[in-house]
């Protein structure tokens, strides 16, 4: 009896303990770089600055012509991407939230020969 009693007051309490989950307080930017003909654009340099703060991330794009900056924290963010022989490419006041990735998708232009 005394065993029953002490699982049963076991099953209560674990019960009455409340299910813990993990809570998102972070988000991503991503997106795919090409060039004016739809072709995607490899090595391309893309930054991506909170506005707020004025942290500063930088990468580059893969080979498929996309780019990653994860576990980012909410805020305003300006994206710029870089590249020799295109025009450089800047998108301003993009909002970045919890939870919900930004996606900002960039078309380069040729940049004029010098």
């Amino acid at each position: 009896m005394k065993r029953i009693l002490g699982v049963l007051f076991l099953v209560v309490v674990f019960l009455g303990v409340p299910v813990v989950s993990a809570q998102v307080s972070t988000s991503s930017i991503d997106g795919v770089v090409t060039d004016a003909s739809g072709a995607v654009v490899a090595n391309a340099k893309v930054q991506a600055k909170n506005e707020d703060t004025g942290v500063v991330f930088e990468g580059a794009t893969t080979s498929a012509g996309t780019y990653s900056f994860a576990s980012l924290t909410p805020g305003r963010y300006s994206v710029t991407v870089t590249l020799a022989g295109f025009q450089t490419y800047t998108s301003v006041h993009n909002v970045l939230t919890v939870g919900t990735p930004l996606v900002v998708d960039v078309s380069l232009k040729l940049g004029s020969v010098g």
